[in-house]
């Protein structure tokens, strides 16, 4: 667990660990140079459970603390949790069974969204019927669509500690503002055999505008967004993904376009004004994931995996009918960004 300022809520996620029903675990918490009370709380639960390990280093961003995180480890899985989320009690007992059941390199399971607001919950979902998918060599190409729906972030995913250790699979330092989840799984991918995808929620995200980043306009962040829906494209034409799932290219395409299109509308976003506006979508079509433009059986596929929405800014988009598109995503704008509802 990475640490950094979270004096508010560091509490609540290191209980959601300690109240785990599997209890062989060790709590790696790594203090990224807090300048608040953070430190002093992971020290008092040290000496209260021995399972807590608490380490200190100078401010160095998310990725570098994680890395750091890794080389500490002793244990044979790895579980990600950030400093202002939650666990639900069942999710280390569970995954790992399902890890060593099935003797795979990850265990992909649902994560929660919960919107707080002066920290009392927006919304909050049932936990749905569990469904259990196991992938391996090329069936996980085949069915990427569906391990795609679980997201990129990793900490929703139980790794084997060996598969990262073999593959030299760590976290990029290049910059602090890295989408550092996507090109962590991105390469897992590259080396994976065995996935499996467990659709029960155990991790609440916790999205909260004071402390998340979620809602923030991160120039170099957001120019990382292009780069690794780019990557993600390569990576899924190098499995032969053309050939096991034709049409799944465009929901990839779809997915970053729209990410993109959400963050240029963020407020103190670079990207506020049409002339901007247009150029920077104009500037997409350099990149070969933009470049190339949905056919027929392609927007027939986005109609039944994405939303009217979502497939209509496609449709706009490669069109070259960039005004529109920023015509229409002002009137979207309250409820993209404000409301945190989706696009």
């Amino acid at each position: 667990m990475p640490v950094y300022n979270s004096e508010k809520y560091l509490e609540k996620a290191i209980k959601s660990v300690l109240n785990q029903t599997y209890t062989n675990f060790e709590l790696i918490s790594v203090d990224d140079g807090s300048t608040d009370d953070s430190l002093s709380i992971l020290k008092k639960y040290e000496e209260i459970d021995s399972r807590i390990k608490v380490y200190h280093k100078p401010n160095g961003g998310i990725s570098s603390t994680r890395n750091y995180g890794l080389k500490k480890a002793t244990g044979k899985y790895i579980a990600f949790l950030d400093n202002d989320d939650e666990y639900l009690p069942e999710l280390l007992e569970e995954n790992v069974l399902l890890l060593e059941k099935y003797e795979a390199d990850m265990v992909k399971f649902q994560k929660l969204k919960r919107y707080i607001k002066n920290e009392e919950t927006l919304n909050l979902k049932e936990n749905k019927e569990q469904s259990i998918y196991v992938f391996e060599e090329e069936e996980i190409w085949k069915n990427f669509q569906i391990i795609n729906k679980f997201g990129g972030t990793i900490w929703n995913i139980l790794y084997k500690k060996e598969f990262l250790d073999e593959n030299n699979i760590c976290f990029s330092t290049i910059s602090k503002n890295e989408i550092e989840d996507h090109r962590f799984n991105l390469d897992c991918y590259k080396h994976v055999t065995k996935i499996v995808c467990n659709t029960k929620y155990y991790y609440l995200w916790n999205v909260r505008v004071e402390h998340s980043t979620t809602g923030k306009f991160i120039k170099e962040r957001f120019e990382n967004i292009k780069k690794e829906g780019n990557s993600l494209y390569t990576l899924l034409k190098e499995k032969n993904i053309e050939e096991l799932n034709p049409c799944f290219w465009s929901k990839i395409k779809v997915s970053y376009l729209i990410n993109i299109l959400v963050v240029m509308n963020y407020d103190n976003s670079d990207y506020n004004n049409r002339k901007s506006f247009v150029n920077y979508l104009k500037q997409l079509k350099k990149i070969e994931l933009f470049q190339r433009k949905c056919n027929r059986k392609d927007i027939k596929y986005l109609l039944k995996n994405e939303t009217k929405v979502r497939t209509f800014v496609c449709m706009l988009f490669d069109l070259n009918c960039y005004n529109l598109i920023y015509l229409f995503s002002l009137k979207l704008k309250r409820d993209i960004v404000h409301k945190n509802r989706r696009f």
